[in-house]
């Protein structure tokens, strides 16, 4: 048999190999795409038949996260400090709190994560300044932030907070806030989350499971929920007195009057 011949065998039977695999690859992800859509409509009429409103349009087939780890970092914390009061003194006064001080005011950062400061720092354009303050801290507002500097710098007081990001994702119930009155930055609170290290991907239950989970403890806790208006994954700060402050992933469920979080590994919920 001819060389060519044999080598036009070889190359055929090959595609067909190839085709074969495409095949039985395509067939699985149409088994997988059918099977998700079951089980969206039965999540559907268990929510309907519960008396929760819930638009599908909100799922989030898989959760792409890694778990995270904190750590302290005394040169950004020394950086925002400078940042928000300008050329600063710095005393350490003991129990992991550090203080820094000039002529604008003073705030402290605390090991766990918390600040608070007193200041009194004349600002003509408060969005402007805390959209520069939260950039230089991978910290972002929100439209409900917006929604709220808006009001501030129509009136010159009030609160507008952030949330931290990490790796693309917001660290929820941590925010970081700027108070004003009229027209003066009057305090600084809230968790400065310095330095988050992001490890491992880590991975946990699907949007689906999580729902049900939810389902399972309001129905349990005899919570009232009409409607579900936002789901998303991130991660939940988490402090107390007999853990270290840590980052956890979840699943955050919102019904417009609450806050719900499902943890991603365990499936435990906690509201906000």
């Amino acid at each position: 048999m001819k060389t060519s011949r044999l080598k036009n065998i070889v190359i055929a039977i090959l595609l067909l190999v190839n085709v074969f695999l495409l095949a039985l690859l395509l067939s699985r992800q149409n088994q997988q795409r059918a099977a998700h859509a079951r089980s969206v409509e039965q999540l559907n009429v268990l929510l309907s038949d519960n008396g929760i409103a819930f638009d599908t349009a909100l799922l989030n087939e898989d959760a792409s996260i890694s778990a995270a780890e904190l750590s302290r970092s005394g040169d950004v914390e020394n950086a925002f400090a400078e940042k928000l009061l300008g050329q600063t003194d710095v005393r350490n006064v003991g129990g992991g709190i550090y203080v820094y001080e000039s002529k604008s005011g003073s705030c402290q950062f605390r090991s766990n994560g918390a600040i608070d400061g007193t200041l009194n720092l004349p600002v003509s354009d408060p969005i402007a300044f805390c959209e520069d303050i939260f950039r230089s801290c991978a910290y972002e507002m929100d439209e409900a932030s917006y929604a709220q500097a808006l009001a501030v710098s129509s009136s010159g007081s009030g609160t507008i907070s952030a949330l931290r990001k990490v790796d693309g994702l917001l660290v929820f119930a941590a925010p970081l806030s700027l108070t004003f009155e009229n027209n003066i930055l009057v305090s600084v609170s809230g968790i400065f989350l310095s330095n988050v290290s992001v490890l491992k991907p880590a991975h946990g239950i699907d949007a689906i499971s999580a729902l049900v989970r939810f389902l399972d403890y309001r129905n349990a806790n005899g919570l009232v929920c009409t409607e579900i208006t936002c789901m998303e994954y991130g991660y939940l700060f988490q402090d107390s007195a007999s853990v270290s402050s840590r980052l956890v992933p979840v699943w955050h469920i919102s019904t417009g009057l609450s806050d719900y979080y499902v943890n991603l590994e365990t499936g435990a919920v906690t509201r906000g």
